[in-house]
């Protein structure tokens, strides 16, 4: 968790009001009254790299320091440890000379855009958040690489992954197995999914809330057991609720360690040791992730709350580490080379930078997304509520009443629809149907497209949306949205049939509309060369990517679009 250093610069006394709100949301900002003081303060926190990695300044300063605050933050420090926001009654530079200042407050709109700012501003320092995990998850793995290559104590190099694994996902405990020969106890592997002569045998545990004193033990290897079943199936396994498994699983949760230590398993994620044949050489099985690293009284009657599902990242993370770990066993086992897990090992590292990539692309394209959408639409409506007012004085100067109150009325019109319009911005950053499910949130946003447009919508569904992850609801619900967008916009659709089909294992989107089609050729010609009019699709197929899905786009000219979306839960 970075902590977070908030800095006010100003020579004038201007920063009260935006000083008391700082207070107030998140703590004491620290006041500099010369850009001098504030360069000095800097120079000599981030003099310890380690300090950087858990830190971050978030800086406001007066517009007037704008210019060289913001040059000395980019030529000395990465852009990903600090936010850079300037204040004023107004700006004195061009907000393009500044290209790392995130945001520009006007003081005079802070009673009435509060919310807003400071929500914006907390989305760049999570963004900025998110992004330096990933880098210190990618100087973690470069750490276990270097102890792959020179330690030859299989022990120590196991309780120093056991160790990393704990600090990367934030979980509670975590117990490592390695496969052995049932016979001889020696270390060996599952190989074309042969385990009858194979045993799971214990060989460490760490668990950060309640002491464990575990023996060295063996465990036969079967379906029914949740190690077992991740081994013979050699795929990882995230389990939101162990005491809640679904009957129709072959695998349970062995819930005598709780009872004997009084201690309660909620969430899991287990994860096989594959080696580079594919082998599984063992398990490594994580316990209660938390919300952050603080310790977890199980006595505590809210002690739950802490407790939070593994994501699709820690899964990642963990495949990746349990993929060296077995590697490494191979090689300290066999004394072979570790050419190949380097390789792995790169390789991760790549999928790891190049979802930071799309994720930070993501985060820009619905920016411009929303930057679109209020210049077309309120800043449109806010120009013509300037011309019906200059009109209305006028007709007032001139003594027309009846053509003043005729004037008057087409501006309350106006009124409305902007505000509609600002609604319905409000409403597409964060739906509070996303909330209820996403069988609720689509049949929403067909009520809300009805109500503004004579298209006939049709929503099919099938299956249990209620414990579908947010991330994926969130997901295929913009997917929708922008679907829906684009059809009102540009198919001169009458039809539009909406199908949601979720299964234990996937889950299936369609969306089909009866309009004038394109063609798709010519679509894909205009993605390869980057032409801005498809950044709805394209947008689209980034989103489906980033949750591991699929996507089928297919238009005939004068016959309508089909949107086809898969998704898998596993």
């Amino acid at each position: 968790m970075l902590n977070r250093n908030y800095f006010i610069v100003s020579d004038v006394d201007n920063y009260s009001t935006l000083y008391e709100l700082l207070k107030t949301r998140y703590k004491k900002p620290q006041l500099f009254f010369d850009k001098e003081s504030l360069i000095k303060s800097i120079e000599f926190l981030s003099q310890s790299q380690s300090y950087l990695d858990n830190n971050m300044f978030v800086i406001f300063t007066e517009s007037k320091f704008e210019s060289s605050i913001s040059k000395y933050l980019k030529e000395n420090l990465d852009d990903l440890n600090y936010v850079l926001v300037s204040y004023g009654q107004k700006r004195t530079v061009e907000a393009n000379s500044c290209t790392n200042v995130s945001d520009f407050i006007d003081l005079g709109d802070i009673p009435k855009k509060e919310a807003l700012i400071f929500n914006r501003l907390e989305s760049e320092i999570i963004r900025k958040t998110r992004m330096i995990a990933f880098k210190l998850q990618i100087r973690e793995f470069y750490e276990i690489g270097k102890l792959l290559s020179s330690e030859r104590d299989i022990f120590m190099l196991f309780d120093m992954i056991v160790s990393t694994s704990l600090s990367i996902t934030s979980s509670d405990a975590v117990t490592l197995y390695l496969v052995a020969n049932k016979d001889t106890e020696e270390w060996s592997s599952i190989e074309n999914n042969e385990y009858s002569n194979k045993v799971m045998k214990f060989v460490i545990s760490k668990n950060l809330s309640v002491k464990t004193d575990f023996h060295s033990f063996s465990l036969p290897i079967t379906k029914e057991s949740i190690t077992g079943y991740t081994a013979i199936n050699g795929k990882s396994l995230r389990i939101d609720d162990a005491y809640n498994i679904s009957p129709e699983m072959n695998y349970s949760h062995d819930k005598s360690f709780d009872k004997l230590a009084g201690y309660k398993t909620i969430s899991m994620l287990s994860v096989p040791m594959k080696d580079r044949n594919n082998n599984v050489a063992g398990v490594i099985q994580l316990i209660n992730k938390k919300k952050d690293l603080s310790y977890v009284d199980y006595k505590d009657k809210n002690w739950i709350s802490k407790i939070v599902p593994f994501d699709y990242f820690d899964e990642l993370t963990m495949n990746s580490i349990a993929g060296q770990a077995a590697v490494a066993l191979e090689n300290n086992l066999l004394y072979k080379g570790i050419n190949h897990l380097l390789q792995s090992y790169v390789e991760q590292n790549e999928k790891l930078t190049s979802l930071s990539r799309k994720i930070l692309k993501a985060h820009e394209e619905e920016r411009k997304r929303i930057a679109r959408e209020i210049h077309d639409g309120p800043v449109q409506s806010t120009a013509s509520l300037v011309l019906r007012v200059e009109l209305c004085k006028k007709k007032l100067q001139e003594g027309s009443l009846d053509t003043f109150s005729e004037e008057l009325d087409k501006l309350g019109d106006y009124v409305r629809t902007t505000s509609q319009e600002i609604r319905t911005i409000i409403y597409d950053l964060k739906p509070s149907y996303l909330d209820h499910g996403l069988f609720s949130a689509v049949q929403n946003h067909i009520k809300v497209c009805t109500e503004s447009n004579s298209l006939d919508i049709e929503l099919q569904t099938s299956g249990n949306d209620s414990n579908l992850e947010y991330y994926i609801v969130s997901t295929l619900f913009r997917v929708v949205q922008e679907a829906l967008t684009n059809i009102n916009k540009h198919a001169n659709a009458s039809k539009v049939i909406i199908s949601i089909n979720i299964s234990q294992d996937i889950i299936q989107l369609s969306i089909e509309d009866n309009g004038k089609g394109f063609d798709i050729n010519s679509f894909e010609q205009t993605l390869q060369i980057g032409v801005s009019r498809n950044f709805g699709m394209e947008g689209m197929k980034e989103r489906v990517s980033l949750i591991n899905g699929i996507i089928d786009i297919n238009s005939i000219l004068y016959k309508g679009t089909s949107i086809k979306v898969e998704v898998p839960l596993r």
